[in-house]
């Protein structure tokens, strides 16, 4: 090492100062940090002010305060180093963004804190550069020597996994308005691949060795190919690399602001709710006292089925009229069969003035107007709801729907497809001019929505018991609504 000596800095912020005491414990450490010009380390007491040639950042960035603080020292280093698994991927400070409110008021109290804390308490690199990570819950002093040694001589170093040669590559997320691919969760297992392949092949196995990823066509936006949102894939996915785009938070946010808020539930998502949580039997009405425990005013049921029936589209020269009876639907149809265009009609739309719709679909986050939950979503809700307070599911009490609307009409001649092979015999049909003057229903999933891409992935068994228990439902549970037309 020659020239003058480089100015290093350590700093932390939410962390427990382990990295800080296992770099002084490193007798190497030692030896290096006597060659060089420390200009600020607190446990040493040096403050002086930079620039830094190096400086380490231990800890999480856990408040506004922080966060101006850790774009100051990014400004007057040169180099900054993340010191430790709390700087690197935020490790146990970072799971604070997993706890409840109320159970931390709980436990603490309505504490007034000086520094406001943020949602998104994260690793450094979400808020700045970062040039170089060392990686550990302490990090390895050997490691932390090596590192700093070649940097204080002025070498590049190219870092890879702490195991290998390589580095394999950060894919990050394939975000799209209603499905998120996560190539980071990704495990290949191929299932996603092999379940849309017979849907609309939007998705496939992408170069080779450790760049090998799951996408569709030439690394597209999921939403610019030709996924229709059905969710299939994510049902099927064992990992959640892929899923649906995450609405908790959002809803979270509307019952903690103190205005009304109302929810309609699908009957599809009523009675396959107990599935989550180990109950073989209905549980609609668990459901319903869960949501307004959580803060929902009032919980209206509908059924998709029920509306599409009071549509009355009109079928158009020799095609027929086509009723999509969601997004999915529609957009298989506009994307594969053009010609049928001005046959569509549009999706029928629940009846009930709501601000969440918590249903089978993830389709549905598209085009509706409410913020959407899956059933998948809203059971991961009650989940979180439920362990804050320490009961379980079926500690709730059996509340009646505030309204329904779940009557068919009986409705002769028209004809239905589920599923993508249905779909297309029924369209293909339709295109040779063999279904002219018919209405035709298409349900974009295998069985319509008791099988929907936003539900649990179930047995032939289950989904049997579903459908009874929806056959079941009617005016003998609850006052049922005759509607004239949906809204």
């Amino acid at each position: 090492m020659s020239g003058r000596s480089k100015r290093i800095a350590f700093f932390e912020f939410g962390d427990c100062g382990g990295c800080e005491l296992a770099v002084i414990e490193n007798s190497k450490a030692l030896d290096l940090l006597g060659k060089v010009d420390i200009a600020y380390w607190l446990l040493l007491g040096k403050t002086g002010e930079g620039p830094y040639d190096i400086t380490f950042v231990e800890g999480v960035v856990a408040s506004e305060h922080d966060i101006d603080a850790l774009k100051r020292i990014r400004e007057k280093s040169g180099i900054l180093v993340a010191l430790g698994s709390d700087a690197c991927v935020s490790g146990i400070p970072g799971l604070r963004r997993f706890a409840n409110k109320d159970k931390v008021e709980g436990v603490y109290g309505n504490v007034e804190l000086e520094h406001k804390p943020i949602e998104g308490i994260g690793p450094l690199d979400h808020f700045v550069k970062v040039d170089y990570v060392l990686r550990g819950c302490p990090v390895n002093g050997d490691q932390f020597s090596r590192l700093l040694e070649l940097l204080v001589e002025g070498k590049q170093v190219e870092q890879g996994e702490k195991s290998f040669d390589y580095s394999k590559p950060r894919f990050g997320e394939n975000a799209g308005r209603a499905i998120v691919l996560d190539n980071e969760k990704c495990i290949l297992c191929e299932r996603c691949v092999e379940v849309c392949n017979g849907i609309t092949s939007a998705l496939s196995i992408a170069d080779r060795g450790i760049n090998t990823l799951i996408t569709p066509p030439f690394r597209m936006g999921i939403d610019g190919s030709t996924c229709i949102s059905c969710g299939q894939c994510t049902v099927y996915c064992p990992v959640s690399a892929l899923c649906e785009k995450d609405s908790i938070a959002e809803v979270n946010r509307m019952v903690s602001s103190g205005r009304p808020v109302d929810a309609v539930v699908e009957v599809e998502t009523a009675v396959s709710i107990g599935e989550f949580f180990g109950l073989n039997e209905r549980c609609h009405g668990l459901l319903v006292d869960a949501l307004k425990r959580i803060g929902f005013r009032n919980v209206y049921l509908s059924r998709s089925k029920s509306r599409a029936k009071f549509l009355d589209p009109r079928p158009v020269g020799r095609f027929p009229a086509i009723i999509p009876c969601c997004y999915s639907a529609k957009k298989f149809v506009e994307t594969y069969y053009p010609r049928l265009r001005q046959s569509i009609s549009q999706p029928p739309k629940p009846s009930f003035k709501a601000d969440v719709w918590i249903g089978p679909c993830t389709g549905r986050k598209i085009d509706s107007e409410m913020v959407v939950l899956t059933t998948r979503e809203v059971s991961r809700m009650i989940r979180d709801y439920l362990t804050t307070k320490y009961i379980e599911f079926n500690e709730f009490d059996d509340v009646n729907f505030d309204d329904v609307e779940l009557r068919e009409p009986e409705i002769v001649g028209r004809v239905i497809a589920e599923g993508a092979f249905e779909i297309r015999q029924v369209l293909d049909k339709a295109m040779r001019g063999e279904l002219q003057g018919a209405v035709v229903e298409l349900w974009a999933c295998p069985k319509g929505c008791i099988s929907g891409g936003g539900q649990y992935k179930a047995s032939e068994e289950i989904l049997a018991r579903r459908k009874e228990w929806i056959d079941g439902m009617g005016s003998a549970l609850w006052r049922t609504r005759w509607w004239a037309r949906s809204a």
